[in-house]
């Protein structure tokens, strides 16, 4: 099942830090939408709050036109797939053996050979019986995605997903990333990887101090500044907010 999921004017405080002011934020099945900001800008407290892993001070959260509540219930939890700026895997389980504990976590019936064409299909099957610890960042993240072959999220984050990935990784990733989204998935990235964003993304909303500052699809910032590097500088060195 496709999801159409909206933040409507999310807002949340630390002390007297306004982390988000009245952020809201559409993400469309069939798209990838990147959160585009530099660090400290809001998009780690935005991904976490949309999540459900920390608590909203105001606003609404939407999907199919659905509010959720929070705490979310699993059956919430489980449309989400997300991998944080370092990816968690079982250290001290193989490869191997994080994906069978992913499947009786899920319950799931796939077996031992499903297990190894998946590992096959994420350029993991060599790697199969390597201690998770001793992956590189590019093969946890691997390891991460091959996750939705087990329970089939319908909405993908991914925080600062090009850390650390060499150039073959990021190449890797985003022919990945746009296969998801053919497919039907909903995908957010948060970045600030200009060249990663320009070239993955359908939309991107520029994020400053909290502040949502535009949302438009690539082509959009390039008609309108000559590149995308021209309208992430120009918007985001402003500090205010044009949508206001």
């Amino acid at each position: 099942m496709s999801v159409t999921f909206q933040a409507i004017s999310l807002s949340k405080s630390y002390g007297d830090n306004k982390a988000l002011n009245h952020v809201s934020l559409v993400l469309q099945p069939g798209t990838i939408t990147t959160l585009l900001g530099p660090n400290g800008s809001g998009k780690t407290t935005f991904i976490k709050t949309i999540l459900g892993l920390q608590q909203k001070d105001s606003g609404t959260i939407l999907m199919n036109e659905q509010e959720c509540e929070m705490p979310y219930p699993k059956s919430v939890k489980r449309r989400f797939l997300y991998i944080p700026d370092d990816p968690m895997v079982m250290d001290y389980l193989t490869g191997k053996e994080n994906l069978e504990y992913m499947c009786g976590l899920f319950q799931s019936s796939l077996t031992g050979k499903d297990i190894d064409n998946i590992l096959r299909k994420y350029g993991l099957y060599d790697s199969k019986d390597k201690l998770a610890k001793n992956y590189s960042r590019g093969m946890k993240q691997k390891l991460c995605l091959s996750y939705m072959e087990i329970y089939s999220p319908e909405i993908l984050i991914l925080d600062e997903p090009t850390n650390g990935l060499d150039v073959l990784a990021i190449h890797q990733l985003e022919e990945f990333l746009k296969e998801l989204s053919s497919q039907g998935m909903t995908v957010l990235i948060a970045t600030h990887d200009m060249s990663f964003c320009k070239t993955v993304s359908d939309h991107i909303a520029t994020i400053s101090k909290g502040e949502l500052i535009k949302m438009q699809n690539t082509e959009w910032y390039i008609r309108q500044y000559g590149s995308m590097e021209n309208a992430a500088y120009q918007l985001l060195s402003a500090g205010v907010n044009p949508l206001s």
